[in-house]
């Protein structure tokens, strides 16, 4: 097969002249290797819109399992002599960023990290708090132009993100269980972070810990059987979520998978984040949302906080709301980064809409070069502004 027929296959036949004296093996090869590689090799060769280059690799992984395109085996290098050692590496500055609520399937939510030079950020890492999209091709393609820019990614699930009773979704799943297990599979391909993963930069170090969860209807104890009932009748969750028959309560089963983390004990300070709310402090009070108050029955859980006290965190990300909040309470920072929907941005103003602007320095919430620091917005916050003086 020849580098013009699979491009006319893809649709992708203005792309012959920028990939002229390329051939499939060697690029074969280079899937072989890493996924990643090949989509740098691509942006390399000329191919700048990333949709493209996800086409062509896939249709080239394609068309190698089924026999249409080989690859050739490296031929042995020559033994040269080995070079003296280098003296070690002094150590960088790493930084943390996070963000959640990506909602990837909306063009202008897309724009922000693409802008974002591939390669800019390998020192750094950042966490990407949950509802990425339902849309499985999607999902993939968001953490594959994350994993471009960015050292280190981390995810945790969010709702959107299990959402399987869409026709859209990609594929069939029989419940939203087994969409979380695919999610965590393709992590795994894209070496996206799902378990606690330690941080090491020039001044210090962090563990950076997901916490899975759900939420539940008694999160801030003012439930009432008409607002459970609206909820149902409201949040596309209870329509777009499909749950094993012998799961009780779905906060329970899900925070479940965090219990191997509890028993770990961990040698420099915890950063923990979660797609849910783990207080009921870290958003408007029920009252302030008239009729829609019944949303508070739908956004957290307190087994998250529970377990984010069990880890002793410093720090703890979340998202969900669409508020971007910060807090300090007890001894611990909560931040939320969210971008939101595009005509969020236009009714009400957030600090995080500033990412459209190509500043992604509002999501930074560590730094190795100041790694005692856990306060991401010092000049907001209470404790360090205030500190004999609760926040209003």
């Amino acid at each position: 097969m020849h580098t013009h027929e699979l491009l006319g296959e893809l649709q992708l036949s203005h792309l012959s002249e920028t990939m002229n004296g390329q051939a499939l093996f060697e690029l074969v090869n280079i899937l072989e290797r890493s996924r990643l590689e090949l989509l740098q090799h691509l942006r390399d060769l000329g191919i700048e819109k990333l949709a493209e280059r996800q086409r062509l690799a896939n249709g080239l992984g394609k068309a190698h399992r089924e026999g249409r395109v080989g690859f050739q085996a490296p031929l042995q290098p020559i033994e040269a002599p080995r070079p003296a050692p280098l003296a070690p590496a002094k150590k960088r500055e790493r930084k943390l960023y996070a963000v959640s609520d990506l909602h990837w399937d909306h063009e202008a939510n897309q724009s922000w990290l693409h802008r974002i030079p591939d390669g800019s950020h390998m020192d750094d890492a950042i966490i990407v708090a949950g509802d990425i999209t339902h849309k499985m091709d999607m999902f993939r393609d968001c953490l594959t132009c994350f994993k471009l820019k960015f050292g280190e990614v981390f995810w945790v699930a969010g709702n959107h993100d299990l959402w399987v009773c869409r026709q859209d979704v990609g594929m069939e799943f029989k419940t939203s269980v087994d969409k979380l297990e695919w999610c965590l599979q393709v992590c795994s391909e894209l070496n996206v972070r799902t378990e606690p993963t330690r941080i090491q930069g020039s001044g210090g170090s962090v563990w950076v810990v997901p916490l899975y969860g759900w939420y539940n209807s008694d999160f801030d104890g003012q439930s009432t059987e008409e607002s459970r009932k609206q909820c149902q009748e409201n949040m596309s969750d209870t329509y777009l979520c499909a749950w094993p028959e012998d799961v009780r309560t779905v906060d329970e089963m899900l925070a479940s998978r965090n219990t191997p983390v509890l028993a770990r004990s961990f040698d420099a300070p915890v950063i923990s984040y979660s797609h849910f709310l783990p207080r009921p402090d870290l958003m408007p009070p029920r009252a302030r949302w008239g009729y829609r108050s019944f949303i508070c029955d739908a956004v957290g859980s307190r087994l998250l906080e529970k377990q984010i006290r069990q880890l002793n965190s410093k720090l703890h990300i979340f998202g969900h709301t669409h508020i971007n909040w910060d807090a300090y309470h007890d001894g611990i920072h909560y931040v939320q980064n969210a971008v939101r929907y595009p005509n969020e941005r236009v009714y009400w103003r957030s600090r995080v809409d500033e990412i459209q602007e190509n500043d992604i320095s509002t999501l930074l919430v560590w730094s190795s070069d100041k790694a005692d620091k856990f306060c991401p917005l010092p000049e907001r916050c209470g404790k360090c502004n205030w500190p004999s003086k609760p926040r209003t």
